[in-house]
């Protein structure tokens, strides 16, 4: 699925765009000095994919500061997944449009697929981006939160059931941390909720579970591709949190350690393990990568990862995911940039950036835009 033409109305600093995009090998390159608007257009494109923003932000605050709403429209062109950027030929009868509206007024969104309004969870899937922002390279130092955010935001793009089970299991939650700061020791509305939160868990926990088995069989070799000098040392995804002596008995397992842990709960208030307490970490030669390693070193396993979940998101989608690189160049030295240009070249990928020389020593073809005064010009 190619990205042939995106408008924007309303949309932060964007009172009005509209963009199309030629058929090329992938990459589109965006350049202007910090704060005139980059990350905007992949946070536009990334709403289309997934219904949250990649900044953690609400609707409420992405609208145009002199406006009460904002609409974001796409169109895409199918093609043979098959086919790669040198011989894609598009078939412009094959199309589909994609829309995301926000009434602030109204405190409404609506989203809609070829005019045809969907619920989020339908609309979701249409196609899929992988963004990587500056952030992303303090994955393992910033703290559990924001990596438990990285697996739910991917994991409920790739699968509805995910998504689903993600948003039962919090409603759940948000009634027994209520009951349990209201200072109840209602039996029998505790075990109806326990039983809740140990069946969608299990959901989540398999989803999760499948996908950091994937980074554990293949992170090595593909940091091992990034630094072929590196030294050939043990790398391990570890699993951090709640974890049953098998998946099939998790939610068996589950059950009982909110049962046994309850006084604890009780104590702080708050439920204190569960899905959404868990954690992943890095381990490279058994240590902890943010804690005995290099910010290099750190960087690459991360770059690692996200390419990682590129090729484990392949596994499950008729076609390509859209790459959203939000100014990671200026942070990567010039071997990983030329890494992460020749995987980024194989999709279409938008690079917002300030310095153009990055990419000066880049084979491929790419277009390049500029962006003046929340204007965007092609170069």
């Amino acid at each position: 699925m190619y990205l042939s033409n995106l408008q924007l109305e309303n949309f932060r600093s964007y009172k009005s765009l509209d963009l199309d995009f030629k058929p090329q090998k992938g990459l589109n390159i965006f350049l202007a000095p910090n704060g005139e608007g980059k990350t905007n257009l992949l946070e536009a494109i990334s709403l289309l994919s997934f219904p949250k923003s990649f900044r953690n932000l609400k609707f409420n605050d992405i609208t145009h500061f002199d406006s009460y709403y904002f609409c974001i429209q796409a169109q895409f062109a199918n093609f043979s997944p098959n086919q790669n950027f040198d011989e894609v030929f598009f078939d412009q009868s094959k199309t589909s449009d994609l829309k995301v509206v926000f009434d602030k007024k109204q405190k409404q969104k609506a989203f809609f697929q070829n005019q045809i309004k969907l619920k989020s969870k339908d609309f979701m899937g249409n196609f899929h981006t992988i963004v990587f922002t500056p952030e992303d390279l303090h994955l393992f130092v910033l703290g559990p939160t924001a990596r438990r955010r990285l697996l739910n935001t991917f994991l409920s793009t790739l699968f509805k059931d995910y998504f689903t089970n993600l948003l039962a299991y919090n409603q759940n939650l948000k009634v027994r941390n209520k009951l349990l700061k209201d200072g109840s020791s209602n039996p029998i509305m505790f075990k109806i909720i326990n039983q809740s939160l140990s069946k969608h868990g299990a959901v989540i926990y398999h989803y999760r579970k499948e996908f950091l088995d994937y980074l554990n069989q293949h992170l090595q070799s593909k940091y091992l591709d990034l630094a072929p000098n590196s030294p050939r040392l043990t790398i391990q995804v570890a699993s951090l949190g709640f974890q049953p002596s098998s998946e099939l008995k998790y939610q068996e397992e589950f059950l009982e350690h909110l049962d046994k842990n309850f006084q604890r709960d009780c104590r702080y208030r708050s439920t204190c393990s569960g899905i959404h307490r868990d954690d992943f970490s890095i381990l490279y030669d058994a240590k902890p990568i943010q804690d005995f390693y290099s910010r290099g070193e750190n960087r690459t396993f991360i770059l690692a990862l996200k390419l990682l979940q590129v090729e484990y998101l392949e596994q499950f989608v008729t076609f390509k995911p859209i790459l959203l690189l939000d100014d990671v160049f200026s942070e990567l030295d010039k071997s990983r940039r030329h890494k992460l240009l020749e995987f980024a070249s194989q999709y279409q990928t938008f690079i917002t950036t300030v310095e153009k020389a990055y990419f000066k020593d880049f084979q491929s073809e790419y277009s390049s835009y500029r962006i003046n005064d929340s204007q965007v010009s092609k170069i």
